[in-house]
């Protein structure tokens, strides 16, 4: 029998998902066509933000998947003891380094994409995740542990990584809204 707990939290995620996806259609009906005129916080433009969204879930949605391959294929063991994801980790991890530190240059690279081709690539994004959070085995859910590239010695699992996305691309879709003023 599967955990209820942990069924709350896979349910509780794709609420997030289906939240996020609905702010990133909301902010692309509001912007007008030249992505770069905007800018958010006087430092990134509204191009460059989102550029900075896709290319972050790009590489986490990567490592759940390589993951996934690997337990898919049999070469992860199930020695880890089953527990709950503790989400919190996340948003702690993000208030208080990854928010306030110099992004990597390769999650800051401006993407050669119209604003139309953006926004089906991060909507197609988020659909990813939330299939990911279907698919993700309860059972295996501690296996998925993995460093990140952003912070070294963080490890997280695939829900951690995915709350990760939805928290961050949540993160900046704020600012352009500051930004932008849309309500």
């Amino acid at each position: 029998m599967e955990n209820e707990t942990f069924l709350k939290t896979k349910l509780s995620l794709r609420r997030h998902a289906i939240g996020v996806t609905e702010k990133v259609n909301a902010v692309f009906e509001e912007l007008g066509d030249d992505l770069v005129a905007n800018s958010i916080l006087g430092s990134w433009t509204t191009a460059e933000s989102l550029a900075h969204i896709y290319l972050v879930n790009q590489y986490l949605i990567k490592k759940i998947e390589k993951k996934t391959e690997f337990l898919h294929a049999g070469l992860l063991n199930n020695e880890n003891e089953y527990k709950e994801s503790d989400l919190s980790v996340v948003t702690t991890m993000l208030n208080i380094s990854v928010f306030k530190i110099k992004s990597l240059n390769e999650f800051s690279t401006v993407l050669p994409y119209s604003k139309d081709e953006l926004h089906l690539k991060i909507i197609g994004q988020f659909r990813v995740l939330f299939n990911l959070i279907m698919k993700i085995p309860l059972d295996f859910v501690n296996n998925y542990l993995t460093e990140m590239k952003v912070i070294s010695g963080v490890r997280l699992d695939g829900y951690q990584l995915i709350y990760f996305a939805l928290i961050h691309s949540e993160h900046h879709l704020n600012q352009i809204i500051n930004g932008l003023s849309i309500n």
